[in-house]
């Protein structure tokens, strides 16, 4: 799935702040490799998979809205 790399950084680091998580801790609870996190955190990311998405929304608490709104 392609990506607004840099909206959709700037929403993970929102939905990550509201449950005070680092990116170690995002990376425990999904697996996701701390890499491909930062890669995210910070908008450098051009596509995802869609089981990464359901991975960070299910640690996050949130929807897929909620990371690309």
């Amino acid at each position: 799935m392609k990506v607004d790399g840099e909206r959709f950084g700037t929403n993970l680091r929102v939905e990550m702040a509201k449950l005070n998580l680092t990116t170690t801790k995002l990376y425990e609870l999904t697996g996701i490799s701390r890499n491909t996190i930062t890669y995210c955190r910070y908008g450098r990311v051009k596509a995802l998979r869609s089981s990464t998405i359901k991975k960070l929304c299910k640690a996050l608490n949130c929807t897929p809205n909620d990371l690309f709104k």
